[in-house]
């Protein structure tokens, strides 16, 4: 309950945030019907209080999504060889790629910028202490230009970003439009989910 609530919280004054409360919440939905994700999958965060500020379940779609390349780009080659080189599970051509989402990734909106990174710095020390990143080839997550956590990334983790736009259709006449540069918060939006 608890998990549910920080998320609940966390999504409510979102644009497009989920409904996380209730019997049939969004949290309750993906126990029931996304293979093998349970409140195991998540690490969660929490202040001297014991109050949760930060979380991400770590959930592997692969019964239900397989991503394959054809090739490597010339300019990951190097890369792939490097990390095969030290024991990372590096993707071959023509065979599926590992992913591990990290899902439902919140970071308690009233944390400062320098705290937000903080405790996602702890929260993906602890996924790799734990060795479950070792059975994939990659570890993805969402970033936000306005918010982003690449910081943390680019000091400890080899990592490649791909650009992605978030759009919204909408009639001609429609007045409420929704704009990234115009929300305090990124957008309710699972990567896991596209």
């Amino acid at each position: 309950d608890e998990l549910k609530n920080f998320l609940d919280a966390q999504n409510r004054i979102k644009t497009f945030g989920y409904i996380y409360s209730g019997e049939n919440g969004e949290l309750e939905r993906r126990f029931k019907y996304w293979d093998g994700f349970s409140m195991a999958s998540f690490f969660i965060a929490r202040d001297s209080a014991g109050t949760i500020i930060g979380a991400f379940g770590a959930f592997d779609p692969g019964k239900g999504r397989q991503i394959y390349i054809d090739a490597l780009p010339p300019d990951k080659e190097l890369i792939a060889k490097l990390g095969a080189l030290v024991g990372l599970k590096v993707p071959r051509p023509n065979e599926n790629i590992d992913i591990l989402y990290l899902t439902s990734l919140e970071l308690a909106h009233g944390l400062s910028a320098a705290e937000r990174l903080d405790v996602f710095d702890g929260l993906l020390t602890a996924l790799y202490k734990s060795g479950l990143p070792k059975a994939y080839h990659i570890v993805s997550f969402c970033d936000y230009n306005k918010q982003s956590l690449l910081e943390v990334v680019a000091r400890g983790y080899m990592y490649d970003a791909t650009p992605v736009l978030l759009y919204q259709l909408h009639a001609p006449e429609a007045v409420e439009i929704y704009r990234e540069s115009g929300m305090a918060h990124p957008p309710g939006h699972e990567m896991v989910l596209m």
